[in-house]
This record gives structure tokens, C-alpha cells and sequence, in this order.
């Protein structure tokens, strides 16, 4: 017999080891067919469809950081809040230049700008736009940038654009630690050394992470197995071994005690007041004038007894007071914010989750995060409200 040939035995076993796993094969098949069944079914944190591209929105440029992919069309679905469309032009801004338009507003800012869960037509910028003859306003703003991100878009791109007046908005809730804090290797990073701005760190692609990955794919039970085994033991070591990011770095600082909230807020406010003047040197070396939007962060309003609090009054501060020093045009929203907040003791019986900043419309479902952007009255206000300021006489911005 020769040593090639099989017992009845082994043939017996080895006929049932491939039944075992024919068996096994088709189990994890039916499985995982019925998770994307389910995952499928299940309503997505943020679900995005588009048209135009792979369904990414943003892309990192060396130059600047993180950008909007040029030419979207796509619907963005947030559980718990309405769908909205998000539209760029050649240049990744949620907008279109206006032909024809005797004068042009180009409006820098974050999310508060770039108007999340609102559509379009609805942004502050295109009610403005639509409220002032002849007015082109172009909204270039994107989620999680600051103003070190504002400065380098505004010198590499948006200066060749012809405009006559640049509006940074200054988002108090964040800007000041997104400027000073935030370590995204992304993000460029500014100091101040011996009063002059200094950039400490440009811009890199970070890569995507492991669940923007399965996200490409469009496979969804991919994606739920890898948010139910993300933080788990073990597991995030594999991810992390096998050279995948499990999150995007984004580190705000050293860790140890807090430091003070005014110590903080000052540090913070230097620097963003510093990159603020530095915008509107360049804006105003090209003969075009410049205003500064700061927009009061909801703390202050809602829960005015916490130590924080402490931190974003004296940010704002810091922020107007040296900005008005090196003569520069600020308006500060807070005052006139205030009479469109919910009342005070309505806020009171609401859990935190379900208020809404600068609220009109309860909005029930959504989480915090999302509930700290204006709705749609909340971006028809601060419309009318920046327009009342431009064409106030009195006013030290001028068109």
C-alpha cells in the first residue's frame, strides 16, 4: 500500500472536517448577511448619499488641512433631525459666486457657518445675500477648523478671489481651543514668539480610519461589528497592530489638573486675536476692509453657575478687547442674541440633550453635539441681525 493512500478512517474524518466547515462557511454567511439586513434597517448617526464622489466629503490639503471635496451634491442624514443637501463649487465652498454682483462678502468660519442639518438656500449667508441689492455673500466655512485653518485658506485661495469686505466669524465655544489645543495632525498649528505668529506645524494627511474603510465599501455590518468592538479589550490593539487607526488623533493638550479657566481663556484669547489681526492685515494690504463676527457661545446663557463659564466670558473678552486695540472692526452677538434664547426656566424642566442653541425649535431626538447649531430661524436671525449692523451709519464696517 503506498503511503499516499487513505484508510476508511481518514477519509471518514477528513470528509466530515470539510462538512464542518462547509457548514461553518454557509453559518457565517447567513449571519452576517442577516447583521446587514439589520444594520441596514437600523437609522445611521450620520448617513450620507452622494451623487458626485465616493461619498467623502472632506479631503486633507498640505496646504491648508482638511477641506470640502470641490463639486458634492449630496443628502446628509443625522438621526433625530432633518435631512439636508450640501452643495460645493470648484473650490470646496458651500456656495457658488454670484456673476454680476457690485460687491462681494466672503464670510470665513466653522460649523456654525457651514450650517449643519440646515439646507442651502437657508445659510445665513444666502438670507443676507438675498435681503442686500447687488450683494454677492460667499460662505466658506467648514466644520472643525478654527482660525489658524481660516488664515491659510483665506492667503492661498480666497485672496485671488475679487471681494470687497472678508467677515471671520470667531465661534466662542471652541474656536479658542481648536487655535490654541486641538493636535489633529491635520489641523496647522500657530504660536505667538515674540508677538509674531509663527507656524509651529503644517498640515498632513492623516489617512482615513478604520471606519471610514468600511464606510467606502458601502457594506454596513461591517461597520456596526467594528462600533460594537472598537473600545474593547484586545481589540483595539488588533486594529491598531494590523496598522489601522481606530480614531483620528485629536489631543487637546497635557493631561493632568485642570489649568485655570481665566489663565486658559487668556492664553487662547491671544493667539486667536493675533490670527484674527493677521487675516485682516492681509485683507486690508489688498485694500478690501474686514469685520470680525463673535459669536457667544450658549454656556454663559443655559448654565451661567458652572466654573467654565468663567472661561468663555473672559475668551471674548480677551478676544474683542485686543482686536479693537490693533483697530479692527468687531460685533459681538451676545446682547442681541439673548432676547432669541428659550426662557430660562423652560430650559430649566428640559434635559441637557434636548436644548438647543439660541433655540426657537425643539428638536427632540438629537443629541448635544447637533443641538449647538443654529436651525433654520436660528440662520434668518443672525441674517437680519449682521445686516442691521452693516447698514447701521454708525457702524465701523463699511461696504
Amino acid at each position: 500500500m503506498s503511503d499516499s493512500a487513505e484508510s476508511p478512517p481518514q477519509r471518514s474524518f477528513r470528509r466530515k472536517l470539510l462538512q464542518r466547515v462547509a457548514l461553518l462557511t454557509v453559518g457565517l454567511f447567513i449571519s452576517f448577511a442577516m447583521l446587514e439586513v439589520i444594520a441596514r434597517l437600523l437609522p445611521e448617526p450620520l448617513g450620507v448619499s452622494c451623487t458626485s464622489g465616493d461619498n467623502q466629503l472632506v479631503y486633507t490639503d498640505p496646504e491648508i488641512g482638511h477641506r470640502s471635496v470641490p463639486g458634492l451634491d449630496c443628502r446628509i442624514n443625522a438621526s433625530g433631525l432633518p435631512d439636508y443637501r450640501v452643495q460645493t463649487d470648484e473650490h470646496g465652498f458651500r456656495d457658488e459666486l454670484a456673476a454680476g454682483a457690485q460687491k462681494r462678502i466672503i464670510v470665513l468660519g466653522d460649523s456654525m457657518l457651514y450650517g449643519v442639518h440646515v439646507d442651502q438656500d437657508d445659510l445665513f449667508t444666502e438670507v443676507l445675500q438675498r435681503s442686500m441689492t447687488d450683494l454677492d455673500v460667499v460662505n466658506t466655512g467648514l466644520s472643525g477648523t478654527g482660525t489658524a485653518q481660516q488664515l491659510l485658506l483665506y492667503d492661498n485661495v480666497i485672496s485671488a478671489i475679487p471681494h470687497d469686505l472678508v467677515i471671520s466669524t470667531f465661534t466662542v465655544h471652541n474656536d479658542g481651543i481648536d487655535n490654541a489645543e486641538r493636535k489633529d495632525p491635520t489641523r496647522a498649528r500657530y504660536v505667538v514668539e515674540d508677538g509674531k505668529l509663527a507656524l509651529q506645524h503644517r498640515p498632513q494627511d492623516a489617512g482615513r480610519t478604520v471606519r471610514e474603510l468600511i464606510d467606502s465599501t458601502g457594506i454596513k455590518s461591517p461597520g456596526m461589528v467594528f462600533d460594537l468592538t472598537e473600545e474593547l479589550p484586545g481589540f483595539k490593539q488588533l486594529y491598531e497592530s494590523l496598522g489601522l487607526k481606530v480614531k483620528k488623533t485629536d489631543t487637546q493638550g497635557a493631561s493632568g489638573p485642570p489649568p485655570d479657566p481665566i489663565i486658559r481663556a487668556r492664553a487662547h484669547g491671544e493667539l486667536s486675536s493675533v490670527l484674527l489681526s493677521e487675516i485682516a492685515r492681509s485683507a486690508r494690504g489688498a485694500g478690501r476692509e474686514h469685520l470680525v463676527v463673535l459669536i457667544p457661545s450658549h454656556e454663559p446663557y443655559w448654565f451661567p453657575e458652572r466654573p467654565e463659564v468663567a472661561y468663555f466670558i473672559e475668551l471674548a473678552n480677551v478676544v474683542r478687547t485686543g482686536l479693537e486695540a490693533d483697530g479692527l472692526c468687531v460685533y459681538d452677538m451676545a446682547d442681541d442674541l439673548r432676547p432669541y434664547t428659550q426662557d430660562f426656566d423652560q430650559m430649566l424642566t428640559l434635559p441637557e440633550s434636548e436644548i438647543i442653541y439660541i433655540a426657537w425649535d425643539h428638536q427632540p431626538g438629537a443629541d448635544d453635539l447637533w443641538n449647538k447649531h443654529w436651525d433654520v430661524d436660528g440662520h434668518r436671525i443672525v441674517a437680519g441681525l449682521i445686516q442691521a449692523f452693516l447698514e447701521d451709519p454708525d457702524s465701523c464696517a463699511r461696504l
